[in-house]
């Protein structure tokens, strides 16, 4: 059980560490705004609702977007590309 909750309370790093290839994109100046980000994510995924967006204060961190019990997918801001999806 010792070994469960460590693995539960270091979770997201475990995951993070995972998907790291998936999770970085280059860096640029001209981001796309959220809801430019949001729209196309729509237009790609248009069965899937997404549930919750993270944008991280890292410039090099992908854009998260949450579909709930769906998954994740990973989207590069700077001119919007797949950057695969995530559990």
């Amino acid at each position: 059980m010792c070994v469960t909750g460590a693995e539960l309370s270091f979770e997201k790093n475990i995951v993070g560490f995972a998907e790291r290839s998936e999770r970085v994109v280059a860096v640029g100046e001209n981001r796309l705004s959220p809801q430019e980000i949001l729209a196309k994510t729509v237009e790609a995924r248009p069965k899937g609702k997404p549930t919750a967006l993270l944008v991280k204060n890292d410039p090099a961190a992908a854009v998260a977007f949450s579909f709930g019990r769906e998954g994740q997918m990973f989207v590069d801001p700077l001119h919007w590309s797949d950057h695969g999806r995530g559990e």
